[in-house]
């Protein structure tokens, strides 16, 4: 029989895992932009597991455990150029959920870089927006955070491009929005040179996920009663198990 102080050893672990859980749901995706999404992630873990009440012993050093561990692993994330860049140019993060202003002003200094000696790239097509629909609330942090940075005054921004400082100036875009689509459609004209980076970066996948997903798919489609399957077969097939069901014309 579990006794009551099981039940509430429990009932902590599963307050402070639910946040990692949403959290895992968020990043994992391909459907929609996950790049710039580790920084923001990182500080809205931090920020709820840090603000679970424990009862117990056990779910107290969990989560203490857990905060030490996102520290240790994730925070470095800041300093990765891919990340950072890509958060900066997400128009519904920019810089606000940087706790390193170093990493952030690194990641600045390259974008200032970027448009400096920038050249004419193709634009990648626009990518399905996605709501965010989780019953744990992993971004009512951001709300705050945001809040909050509209109304402290901008630090100025010296020897900085005009674009990348108007651009940083702006008030941050609305979370559901899809950031391809903002800059493709919406702010993509004031800042045409910044839009060619941002396109880039935001292309990038967070994980790994997305290619796990299709090697399990062409291992249960290439087996060993099918080891005859060409590879141009098999890629053939792998393609039509992409192709999205609207697109069969099936009734």
């Amino acid at each position: 029989m579990v006794t009551a102080k099981g039940i509430e050893e429990l009932t902590d672990i599963f307050e402070v895992l639910r946040p990692i859980e949403a959290a895992t749901k968020e990043i994992c995706g391909e459907e929609y932009v996950t790049s710039s999404k580790v920084i923001p992630i990182t500080r809205m873990l931090n920020l709820k597991i840090n603000n679970i009440k424990t009862n117990s012993c056990m779910g107290q050093d969990l989560k203490q455990n857990i905060i030490t561990e996102i520290s240790k692993r994730l925070l470095p994330s800041e300093h990765v150029q891919i990340l950072a860049v890509s958060t900066l140019l997400d128009p519904r993060f920019k810089r606000i959920h940087f706790q390193d202003p170093i990493a952030c002003s690194k990641a600045i200094k390259f974008i200032k870089e970027l448009l400096t000696t920038a050249t004419e790239t193709e634009v990648i097509q626009e990518e399905a927006s996605r709501e965010i629909t989780e019953e744990l609330n992993l971004w009512s942090e951001h709300y705050k955070i945001v809040t909050l940075q509209n109304s402290t005054p901008s630090q100025s921004d010296q020897e900085m491009p005009s674009e990348l400082s108007y651009y940083l100036k702006s008030p941050v875009s609305d979370l559901k929005q899809d950031p391809i689509q903002v800059w493709n459609n919406v702010i993509g004209s004031t800042y045409p040179k910044l839009k060619i980076i941002a396109l880039k970066y935001l292309s990038t996948i967070a994980t790994s996920t997305p290619s796990e997903r299709l090697f399990s798919k062409a291992g249960s489609t290439l087996y060993q009663q099918r080891n005859r399957l060409k590879g141009s077969s098999l890629s053939k097939l792998l393609f039509l198990q992409s192709v999205d069901k609207k697109y069969w014309n099936l009734q």
